[in-house]
C-alpha cells in the first residue's frame, strides 16, 4: 500500500456514500471545504483535456453526492467557452442519447429522476446543438436532440436515428 485510495466500485459508490451520509450536517466550515473541493474539482474536469474522470461520470457523481443538479450544468454551461468541456460534452451525448430519447436520466440515481431527467433534456437542447455541429454531428442527432423540446404526441412520430453508442440499439 502506498497511501493511495482505489475506490473497489468507482464513483458510484462513493456519490451513494455521500448520498447517504449526513454530510448536510456537518459544521458549516466542513460543509464548505467540501462543497469547495466538489467545485474545484468539477472546473478541474471540465477544463482539464486529459482529465481523469469523464465529464459525464463527474455530473453524475456530483449531482448524487449533492442532491443538485442544475448547479453542475450551470457550470459546465459557463465551461462552455473552453474547447475541453465542449469535447467532453460531445462525449456525454454518445453516452446519454439512448436513456435521454427514453426521458430516462443516463446514471442511476436515488434522487429526483422525474425532474432531473427534464433539466438535463432540456440542458442539452440548449447547449449541445451548437457544440455538436463543430464536431460534425449527424443531422438525424440534432434533430432527436430538437424532438426532446416536443410533445409526446409529436415526438414520436418518424423513427429515431440510430445515433453512434457503446449501447445495443432496439431492432
Amino acid at each position: 500500500m502506498d497511501g493511495r485510495i482505489v475506490a473497489m466500485d468507482g464513483l458510484d459508490s462513493l456519490a451513494n456514500f455521500f448520498a447517504v451520509s449526513p454530510w448536510h450536517e456537518w459544521p458549516r466550515e466542513q460543509q464548505a471545504a467540501l462543497r469547495k473541493f466538489l467545485n474545484v474539482w468539477w472546473v478541474h474536469v471540465l477544463v482539464e483535456p486529459d482529465a481523469k474522470v469523464p465529464a459525464h461520470a463527474a455530473l453524475s457523481f456530483l449531482a448524487e453526492a449533492t442532491t443538485e443538479l442544475t448547479p453542475w450544468l450551470a457550470d459546465w454551461a459557463e465551461a462552455l467557452a473552453d474547447e475541453p468541456a465542449r469535447r467532453h460534452l460531445v462525449q456525454a451525448m454518445d453516452e446519454w442519447m439512448y436513456d435521454l430519447r427514453g426521458d430516462a436520466l443516463p446514471w442511476p440515481s436515488w434522487h429526483d429522476i422525474d425532474a432531473w431527467a427534464p433539466a438535463l433534456q432540456l440542458w442539452v437542447i440548449r447547449h449541445a446543438p451548437t457544440v455538436l455541429r463543430e464536431y460534425d454531428a449527424s443531422a438525424e442527432l440534432l434533430e432527436d436532440i430538437r424532438r426532446f423540446s416536443l410533445p409526446d404526441s409529436e415526438r414520436y412520430d418518424k423513427p429515431l436515428s440510430r445515433w453512434r453508442s457503446r449501447r445495443p440499439w432496439p431492432e
